[in-house]
């Protein structure tokens, strides 16, 4: 009976505290996010089962005890967070190509300085640091360090304590508990969309950003050359290359695609008009 009251205080928190907040993603060709969202939203789904529609034979708390729930959750997060943390840094260092959740977090906006550079909590994180004189100023997080890292296993702590509270409502409203998983899942797909939209309309962009350097590549060497860049440049004579510029002389030096339109001025000033 106790374990499941812990389960059912701590799986409600999980999802509040990382479905949202901690900016999970269903960004569907990358397994590192779409893993994190659905070990994220599946203990949240499965204490909303067993609390709403409980097996046979299982008998499931209608109420948690508020002292218990607060303060043996507590104790264990903190054990679990202390083994992660052993794991993580100890045991098995993630690789440099991997996203962790610390990674995501305090990525930046290029461009931009702090707080500028964040967005969601870790913005707001940034802030409450820079006021506590923790973080300097126009200084990133950096993932790597410990500092940054101890920053984050405490606003964690802190989050994890306020959505505790909200744990212990939700276990008496079946309206209020649909609401909240609706939310987070909703918050998850936001994110995904907002992900493919940032990424894939600057790739989509940048095509286009090449084919104009195409196109101004191009032009400059018909204005050089007086021929496109694959087809071979015919031999002109040094000596008549003032021809081109208006002559009437040779017809034959002038550009093949200037001579096409008929016009009397230079190649320059042709091209310039058009």
């Amino acid at each position: 009976m106790c374990s499941r009251r812990l389960a059912s205080a701590l799986a409600r928190a999980h999802a509040c505290a990382h479905g949202g907040s901690w900016r999970n993603s269903l960004v569907f060709h990358s397994l590192d996010r779409v893993t994190s969202s659905y070990i994220h939203i599946l203990p949240p789904l499965l204490a909303f089962c067993l609390r709403w529609y409980p097996p046979e034979g299982l008998v499931f708390p209608a109420a948690l005890p508020f002292r218990y729930a607060m303060s043996a959750a507590l104790a264990f997060y903190l054990s679990w967070q202390a083994a992660y943390l052993f794991y993580t840094e100890v045991i098995h260092p993630p690789a440099p190509a991997c996203d962790t959740s610390i990674r995501v977090l305090t990525s930046s906006k290029k461009g931009k300085a702090p707080p500028h550079c964040y967005t969601g909590i870790t913005r707001t994180t940034y802030v409450s640091a820079r006021a506590l004189g923790i973080m300097a100023k126009g200084e990133r997080f950096d993932a790597e360090t410990w500092k940054t890292k101890m920053i984050f296993v405490t606003v964690q702590l802190l989050y994890t304590f306020a959505t505790l509270l909200l744990a212990y409502g939700l276990s008496n409203s079946y309206k209020c508990h649909v609401a909240y998983l609706l939310s987070i899942l909703a918050c998850c797909t936001w994110n995904g969309g907002s992900y493919y939209i940032e990424v894939f309309s600057k790739a989509y962009r940048k095509q286009f950003d090449g084919d104009a350097e195409t196109r101004r590549r191009l032009q400059v060497e018909l204005m050089i050359n007086g021929n496109l860049p694959d087809e071979p440049a015919p031999k002109h004579d040094p000596s008549a290359i003032e021809s081109i510029g208006g002559s009437e002389g040779d017809a034959t030096l002038e550009p093949p695609l200037i001579a096409d339109r008929g016009s009397e001025g230079g190649a320059a000033d042709k091209l310039k008009g058009e």
